[in-house]
């Protein structure tokens, strides 16, 4: 094993020190920019989930008055956009709230109430 100076070893450890710093700024920077695209897509994932709950309540409320109001609390649990979709979906031809409401009922483990 060569002998190293001590000048070598001081040289050694500020090299490495310089690394961890530089490496620690590199992450610090790239981890700062995935927290903003990962808030950034939950965020647009919120603002549709609460887009479509507020058009289920409108047309709930147009199509079956109370009735179709009182479904709110369970479609308000519900967060995924393609179920919230579904039930957009399921309103326009549906005749009671009932139907409506099979379309999530299984997400939420609710009981079928066309059964």
């Amino acid at each position: 094993m060569p002998y190293i100076t001590s000048v070598e070893r001081l040289a050694i450890q500020k090299g490495l020190q310089q690394g961890r710093e530089q490496g620690r700024e590199q992450g610090l920077q790239q981890g700062r920019e995935e927290g903003r695209v990962q808030g950034r897509e939950e965020g647009l994932k919120e603002g549709r989930v609460q887009g479509l709950r507020d058009g289920i309540q409108l047309a709930l409320d147009l199509k079956f008055g109370a009735a179709g109001v009182a479904l709110m609390p369970d479609i308000a649990r519900l967060h995924d956009p393609e179920i919230l979709a579904a039930v957009v979906a399921a309103i326009k031809p549906a005749t009671t709230p009932a139907q409506v409401q099979a379309v999530y009922c299984s997400q939420l483990a609710l009981p079928n109430p066309a059964e």
